[in-house]
C-alpha cells in the first residue's frame, strides 16, 4: 500500500491518471530508501516497475487531511539478495 500526498481525493488529477492505467500507458517505479537517517545525502534504490491494482481508498491522515491509499503490485519480484540487503541493518556492516 502507498498513501498519496495530503489533500488528494479520488478526483485529483494524479489519482485519476493512476486509475486510468493501463489504458494511458502510465509508468510507475518503486524506489526505496534504506536508511532515513543517512547523513550527507538521501540514497534511494530502484526496485522495479509497478502498477496500481485498482484498489483506491480515500482516507484521513493523522493531521485530518484527505489522502488516497493506493495498492500497487510490482511487475517483477525483487531479487532475494536485494530484498535481504534492503532489510539488513546498516550498523552490522561497520
Amino acid at each position: 500500500m502507498h498513501i498519496s500526498k495530503n489533500n488528494r481525493t479520488l478526483n485529483s488529477p494524479e489519482i485519476q491518471r493512476l486509475q486510468a492505467w493501463p489504458g494511458n500507458g502510465l509508468k510507475t517505479y518503486l524506489f526505496m530508501r534504506k536508511n532515513k537517517d543517512d547523513k550527507g545525502g538521501k540514497e534511494f534504490y530502484f526496485l522495479g516497475e509497478m502498477h496500481p491494482t485498482g484498489e483506491f481508498k480515500t482516507i484521513k491522515t493523522k493531521s485530518g487531511d484527505n489522502a488516497v491509499e493506493i495498492e500497487y503490485e510490482l511487475n517483477a519480484p525483487v531479487r532475494q539478495d536485494i530484498y535481504e540487503f534492503m532489510l539488513s541493518d546498516l550498523s552490522e556492516a561497520e
